[in-house]
């Protein structure tokens, strides 16, 4: 026997062994595939996990305060029982191999499910990694020709094993912790135990944070006075420019006194002043950026109001069913320079489907193409893959176009536009009234031909902008008509999805410390591409949110958790941060152990407080009043994906047959497996494989 490729799932190792063969496999043995003298075996994600405390001490079983905090001094990893069967056959595989190539996904995840099966079963021949971004015939081939060893990706697994161990850390020790507290206040012994999270935590915090801004909300009046101004060669609206400090400005430039709006309005309708500026400019916008997963997750929650989950679901469909685009789970907007020569095939794959991709130009090289700016994935973009729109869901066509449309605008022109800036002054010096319009006229649509206003990512419409007259410094204007309109300041919105992962990816918008706020705002985010979903997901699974028109409004109970979490727990700067420090380590920047030792330090500082903490979770049959006098909504029971199991109340989850006739296939099943067995649909989803 020659190679084992071990991949991390079975659609993943089908893929592989058709492109080492050439050709459709048809037949798989007991566990893998014979691809010649090669064999390409698979998971089902991780086959192995954390050990629970107990195994490392049976005391341990029963939570107390004082066996906190938890700290493991040699971590142990354990046989999932669902891929125990699967776990024997690699076991068996590597025993008969030459050398393995590493195939999990290319992240840090992927690379750390299959090199802790190597450490599992103590693997010392040598190990190779292929990166796929794509699993489309051409892509696999390209991939199977450029192997690299697996210890260049050594940082990418001790990265992985850093967030896996810290989510232990903070999630077992705090959730009991937490729990004991909540106990202590009378919380009963018998319902589940309030969820702390290193990172849903914080997430929660932005919900509640909002809910108690929108609460305590008091609108401002404020007015804006607008003038129809005439000159030579036409007429155009003038806004008013305010600015803080003039009488009845706030430090926010509203005008706040409805006196002085009526004394402005007055003394400008009918008066005679002069154009002060007259400014045209040609400027052009360049084609935005491919899509990352969650500008992609960001545009669909505001475009068809899919979720982020929902987006994710579709995307790894449309990369590992159909193999027509690249691999989701992307951080990064920009293309390796390299691929811009697959650029012709791409475009006729996509030109039946897309006839746009025709007009396309492909040596056009737009800002995307930049490798300084590509991490260990590149932006979402089609495959060469012709597709079969048939075979394609609604929700899957509507991704898959806007991801092709991205793609294709990188090969057409800037849009062209001349922006023209007027000023008009009317009164003397010491109280002159400024008003001020912009205007644009299209010269060259460019790619907007491909993606019009409000179709592409970040693209705006011109609604504020109109056509002016033109007009020359000095040349007299006349304030035909003035008038002022009355508004009041909004509160802010609740969280929808979109706006949820829009906040987590900058989350420097949402933290005042100016230090980590800077060093926040070129780099790290809360959770990953690859987490934000999964964690929006947990906390509506774990009730501490409940959802009202789409939007996240935080439960008695996930308020008062926030309530009752120590700063840290809830700051999610400090959080972000510390996701920084995952980087650092993928990087080589920081090593796995002086991570895992600030944790360690932060997680005894929290656990102490927690001791003392006090937690009051009211009756979430019932609308609770906060101590701020707000009322709050129980959680809606079933939240979540799939649901709630009806025997123990666990999130319903999605599971893959791995023996028998049914083999590869998913079912509905309880997450709370083994100590549950409830199933809810039998086999009958597509096959994984």
């Amino acid at each position: 026997m020659s190679r084992l490729f071990i991949a991390e799932k079975p659609s993943l190792a089908k893929a592989i062994a058709e492109g080492l063969t050439a050709k459709p496999i048809m037949n798989r043995e007991d566990g893998f595939y014979m691809a010649g003298a090669d064999m390409v075996t698979w998971g089902y994600g991780h086959l192995l996990e954390q050990a629970n405390p107990d195994h490392y001490d049976p005391a341990l079983k029963k939570w107390s305060t004082e066996s906190l905090p938890i700290i493991p001094k040699e971590w142990k990893m354990l046989p999932k029982e669902s891929s125990r069967k699967q776990l024997t056959n690699i076991g068996k595989l590597l025993k008969s191999c030459k050398s393995v190539v590493n195939a999990g996904d290319p992240d840090r995840e992927g690379q750390l499910l299959i090199d802790e099966v190597l450490d599992h079963f103590k693997y010392k021949g040598n190990v190779e990694r292929i990166w796929l971004s794509a699993i489309d015939p051409k892509s696999v081939t390209k991939a199977l020709a450029s192997l690299k060893p697996n210890t260049q990706y050594h940082n990418l697994r001790d990265s992985a094993m850093a967030r896996a161990r810290a989510d232990w850390l903070v999630g077992l020790n705090l959730t009991r912790a937490y729990t004991i507290a909540a106990q202590r206040s009378g919380y009963g012994f018998g319902k589940p135990p309030i969820s702390i999270g290193r990172v849903q935590t914080p997430v929660l915090a932005l919900i509640v944070q909002r809910e108690e801004e929108i609460r305590n909300f008091k609108p401002i009046d404020f007015y804006t006075i607008t003038a129809d101004i005439a000159v030579q060669n036409g007429k155009f609206v003038g806004k008013l420019k305010t600015t803080a400090g003039e009488p009845g400005v706030d430090k926010d430039n509203r005008l706040t006194d409805p006196n002085v709006a009526r004394t402005i309005v007055n003394r400008v309708k009918g008066a005679v002043g002069k154009i002060s500026r007259f400014e045209t400019k040609r400027e052009s916008d360049k084609a935005p950026l491919p899509f990352n997963l969650s500008s992609l997750q960001i545009y669909a929650s505001s475009k068809w109001g899919m979720g982020a989950q929902k987006v994710l679901d579709t995307c790894q469909a449309l990369y590992e069913t159909h193999k027509i685009t690249t691999y989701p789970r992307s951080d990064c907007e920009y293309l390796p320079e390299n691929q811009l020569s697959d650029a012709p095939h791409i475009l006729k794959a996509i030109s039946g489907a897309f006839p746009s991709a025709a007009g396309a130009n492909p040596a056009l090289k737009s800002r995307a193409w930049n490798d300084k700016k590509v991490t260990a994935h590149h932006g979402l973009i089609p495959t060469s893959k012709i597709p079969n729109l048939a075979q394609l869901t609604a929700d899957e066509k509507n991704v898959y176009e806007i991801i092709c449309l991205h793609y294709i605008a990188q090969f057409y022109p800037d849009y062209v536009y001349d922006k023209t800036n007027i000023e008009a002054t009317f009164g003397q010096p010491g109280a002159v009234d400024l008003f001020t319009a912009t205007g644009r006229v299209d010269v060259s649509q460019g790619w907007r031909t491909i993606l019009p206003a409000k179709m592409g990512k970040g693209v705006k419409g011109n609604e504020e902008e109109q056509t002016l007259p033109k007009s020359v410094v000095d040349e007299i204007a006349k304030a035909d008509e003035c008038t002022y309109e009355a508004k009041k300041t909004k509160p802010p919105s609740r969280f929808t999805e979109g706006t949820l992962i829009e906040a987590m990816t900058n989350i420097h918008l949402h933290v005042t410390n100016p230090d980590v706020k800077a060093r926040l705002k070129e780099t790290d985010g809360l959770g990953t591409e690859a987490t934000r979903a999964g964690i929006i997901e947990t906390i509506i699974a774990r009730r501490m949110v409940s959802i009202e028109k789409k939007t996240f409004v935080p439960t008695a109970m996930g308020v008062s958790v926030i309530s009752a979490a120590h700063p840290l727990l809830k700051d999610p700067g400090m959080t972000a941060l510390w996701e920084g420090g995952l980087v650092k380590i993928a990087s080589g920047e920081m090593t796995l152990d002086h991570f895992i030792d600030m944790q360690v330090k932060a997680l005894i500082n929290i656990v102490e407080f927690a001791k003392n903490v006090v937690i009051n979770i009211p009756d979430s049959e019932k609308d609770v009043v906060a101590a701020n006098g707000n009322t709050y909504k129980p959680a809606v029971p079933g939240n979540g994906k799939h649901g709630s199991c009806p025997s123990c109340g666990k999130p319903i989850a999605e599971r893959i047959v791995k023996t028998g006739p049914n083999e590869g296939k998913a079912f509905l099943a309880c997450s709370g497996f083994p100590v549950c067995k409830q199933r809810i649909e039998q086999p009958k989803l597509e096959k994984a494989a």
